[in-house]
């Protein structure tokens, strides 16, 4: 899986698309940037043995890069707690032994960023402590 969320995803977006082209033929999934009308990059699901794996990749948006891109219709997936907190437990009700995985950009480690009530409710809800 190439996780495509970061804050230099969209400096050509136009070559979007075809590298995710490239990543599909060379049998990668990708996920965490796209077209905001398909919504197809929002995460990925994989099922193996039994287990349904979702994947989700976001990335901070400090320098507002997102709105800014020549091509409107490409976005990136940005780290919002409430609403991937929200998405977690909607596919953790549907599914309990659902595993999740979300991919932060965080080259400069800004988790302290992240409220630590919600940092640690999203620990714990992703089942990061489990064994």
């Amino acid at each position: 899986i190439a996780a495509l969320a970061n804050n230099h995803t969209l400096d050509l977006p136009e070559y979007l698309e075809s590298t995710k082209e490239i990543l599909k033929e060379n049998n990668f999934k990708s996920v965490g940037a796209g077209n905001k009308k398909d919504a197809d990059f929002e995460f990925v699901l994989i099922e193996e043995s039994g287990y349904k794996v979702y994947v989700m990749n976001a990335c901070w948006d400090f320098l507002l890069y997102n709105q800014n891109t020549k091509i409107s219709e490409k976005t990136v997936n940005l780290i919002r707690e409430e609403q991937i907190l929200s998405w977690v437990k909607s596919i953790k009700s549907k599914d309990e032994k659902a595993k999740i995985v979300v991919e932060y950009n965080d080259q400069n480690k800004f988790y302290n960023f992240i409220i630590p009530k919600t940092k640690e409710e999203l620990f714990t809800v992703l089942n990061i402590l489990e064994k």
